[in-house]
Parts: C-alpha cells; sequence; structure tokens
C-alpha cells in the first residue's frame, strides 16, 4: 500500500512539474512576443501619425498584458501546489532534488515577472508621455495657439493706434 501511494505522490509531483512547465513555456514565447511589440514602441518612440495604428497596438497590448498576467498567476498556483506538495513531505525523508525543483520554478516564475513588469512599466512610461505630449505632435498649433492669439491682437491693436 504504501508503495502505491508513493507512485500517485510520484505522479502528483510529476503532473504539477509538467504543468509548471508547460506554463512556463507559454509565458516565455508571450514574453517575446510582448518584449517584441514594446520594441516598436521604443523604435517609434510611439510616434505614430496613423492614429489606427496606435490604436491596434494598444489592443494588442493590452491583450498580452491580460493574458500574461493570468498565465503568470496560473503559475503561481501550480508553484504554490508544488510547495504544498513538499511540505507534506517534509516529515518523510524528501528528496534534495524536490526543493531544488521547486526553488527553480519560483525563481523562474520570478525572472518572469520581473521581465514583464519591467516591459509592461517600459510601454505604459511610453504610452503616457504620448498621451501628454501627443495633442502638441498631432496639432502643433493648439499649444502655440494661444500664444498666436494673442500676437495677432497685439498686432492688431498696433495697427488700430497707428
Amino acid at each position: 500500500l504504501s508503495v502505491t501511494s508513493s507512485n500517485m505522490a510520484d505522479s502528483k509531483w510529476d503532473e504539477l512539474r509538467r504543468e509548471s512547465r508547460k506554463l512556463e513555456n507559454e509565458i516565455d514565447g508571450k514574453l517575446v512576443s510582448f518584449s517584441k511589440l514594446s520594441s516598436t514602441y521604443n523604435k517609434k518612440d510611439y510616434e505614430r501619425s496613423d492614429l489606427e495604428s496606435t490604436g491596434n497596438s494598444d489592443k494588442v497590448f493590452d491583450t498580452m498584458v491580460m493574458e500574461i498576467e493570468q498565465l503568470l498567476e496560473e503559475l503561481r498556483v501550480v508553484n504554490g501546489n508544488m510547495n504544498d506538495y513538499v511540505s507534506k513531505l517534509n516529515g518523510v525523508a524528501t528528496p534534495g532534488t524536490l526543493y531544488h525543483t521547486l526553488q527553480r520554478h519560483n525563481d523562474i516564475l520570478q525572472d518572469y515577472s520581473q521581465e514583464y513588469n519591467k516591459t509592461k512599466d517600459n510601454v505604459q512610461s511610453i504610452r503616457q508621455r504620448e498621451e501628454l505630449l501627443g495633442s502638441t505632435k498631432r496639432d502643433p498649433g493648439s499649444f502655440n495657439g494661444g500664444l498666436n492669439r494673442r500676437t495677432e491682437l497685439y498686432l492688431k491693436e498696433h495697427e488700430h493706434l497707428r
């Protein structure tokens, strides 16, 4: 009976490891695409004349953010389950490889989370800057509009006084 429960436990651990690797591979692929998208924001310094292109990139960015966050959360849950599994075996002689494997999966999760947050924050700062400065790039006259209007009034007043 203990051999059967040991095999079931091994099976559970293997299942958790497979799920973790699957999620890690998925996240890795998404992060590569996310990084490429980020580089298009950086490359063009978010100065796009085609508003439709900007909107599409923003939609793709927002969709990727949701997908990656969901995958990272799923990986956190699986890693938590792996941690619980190792904790339950604490009373039994737990092989060091389990601890090592668990630590490695947690390190990968942390690396992916950091990379994701760095890329997301970078794109969001570019988008915020564009939002703040975008109106002057699209219509430079609107920024200087107040100054031009004032100058016109002074000129008209000056001509009137002549």
